[in-house]
């Protein structure tokens, strides 16, 4: 893999900002695919102008100014041949979707690279014709940075860059180092590479954090409105119930792996952390205080500007309501929290807290992927990446498939 080879962003959003200004200022070619014709509107009308995105790191004093990207496309034969390397930086629920379309144009050995979300195994409906190719297939344990695009195509906000290594797991794994590197080379950022893909699952702290806050602060919301002025703050308002709440779910995912390696100890995930060290490792003096969970998320610089998603109200200027149909758990429910608790139902691990929030998530997304005793057979079971969504219902289908990933 060139370290000045071409890198195409899939998705349009913060993550893909950064990944632009970052990489076009190191001298690689960027190309993006997109599904959505605005965007593609504003990336074109970019690179007709010859302009890149700029880059401000809000808490470094520092500006990256990116150069213009090559090509924008919603059609994969435009923009993916010429990729060495391709990052999803969209949601998780995209992730499959684009996964099919970028397959057929990939070269062999491209290395492709998710940004969070449940791939601890590798579903042969995508991937069937990637060994044969010699494609890599990466995953994040979370995106390097707390971001917001300030103008579309224009220019980006960071407001915290990962201090700390970032985890990145690999299939085949023996890869995972070179490609740590090449992604160190483009963003500044430090990676480590972990021993499998089910790592980055149970690493992912979005998983935990996200659906935890949001049950935290609309479990018991009615039909309130707010104005502007008083959205809350989606992280820097948390409070000791939200703590305890965020805490019980991350024992839980902690419990399942030590139960994973202890009854398969070529599975490494000793290393795996908890909420309060991930974000310590990633925020490191970002954060004022880092006593407790609390203290750290109410202190984290990087975390001031985010307030809690919301919905306006049609007819209704000014006011808002909570907004359910966000990535924090149309993502990070069925991809994430649902996919660790159908590993925990194959071998028999309780994770009943994390369950009772999947219930009151899977109401306000319409879905049912638990049934009413917090199994994962519901009907919708099949959209998300719980194992039983590929018919693994044993111990040995399920150790068979993690190790089909090294």
């Amino acid at each position: 893999m060139s370290s000045k080879g071409c890198v195409l962003l899939v998705g349009g959003g913060n993550g893909a900002h950064v990944f632009s200004a970052l990489a076009t200022s190191k001298g690689h070619k960027v190309n993006i695919l997109t599904n959505v014709p605005v965007e593609i509107t504003r990336w074109q009308q970019a690179i007709d102008e010859g302009t890149g995105v700029v880059a401000t790191y809000k808490n470094e004093n520092r500006i990256v100014t990116g150069g213009s990207i090559s090509k924008v496309s919603s059609e994969a034969a435009t923009v993916v041949p010429d990729a060495t390397l391709v990052i999803l930086a969209l949601p998780t629920f995209a992730h499959e979707q684009m996964l099919i379309k970028i397959t057929p144009y990939l070269q062999e050995g491209a290395t492709v690279v998710a940004v969070e979300g449940g791939w601890w195994t590798m579903p042969r409906s995508v991937f069937g014709s990637w060994q044969k190719r010699r494609i890599t297939f990466g995953l994040l344990d979370t995106l390097p940075w707390a971001t917001r695009i300030s103008s579309y195509a224009e220019s980006v906000d960071v407001y915290g860059a990962s201090q700390g290594p970032v985890s990145i797991a690999t299939s085949p794994r023996e890869n995972g180092k070179a490609v740590a590197a090449e992604l160190a080379r483009i963003t500044d950022i430090q990676f480590t590479a972990q021993d499998n893909l089910l790592f980055c699952v149970l690493q992912c702290k979005c998983h935990v954090l996200h659906p935890a806050i949001m049950y935290a602060l609309w479990k018991d919301w009615t039909d309130e409105t707010y104005k502007a002025e008083d959205i809350p703050l989606f992280y820097q308002g948390m409070t000791e119930e939200t703590e305890q709440i965020l805490d019980q779910v991350d024992k839980e995912v902690l419990h399942l792996a030590k139960k994973i390696e202890q009854a398969y100890p070529d599975v490494k995930l000793s290393g795996v952390m908890n909420a309060l060290d991930w974000g310590v490792n990633k925020y490191g003096d970002m954060i004022g205080d880092k006593t407790s969970l609390r203290t750290a998320d109410n202190t984290n610089k990087a975390y001031s500007a985010i307030l809690a998603p919301m919905d306006p109200i049609p007819e209704q200027e000014g006011l808002f309501t909570p907004q359910f149909q966000t990535r924090y758990l149309n993502s990070d429910v069925p991809f994430g929290l649902v996919a660790m608790i159908g590993i925990a139902h194959v071998l028999s691990v309780p994770m009943t807290f994390s369950a009772k929030i999947v219930l009151w998530a899977q109401d306000k997304l319409g879905k049912v992927y638990l049934t009413p005793d917090g199994s994962p057979y519901g009907k919708d079971i099949p959209e998300t990446r719980a194992p039983q969504a590929l018919g693994i219902t044993t111990p040995e289908q399920l150790i068979e498939n993690i190790r089909a990933t090294y």
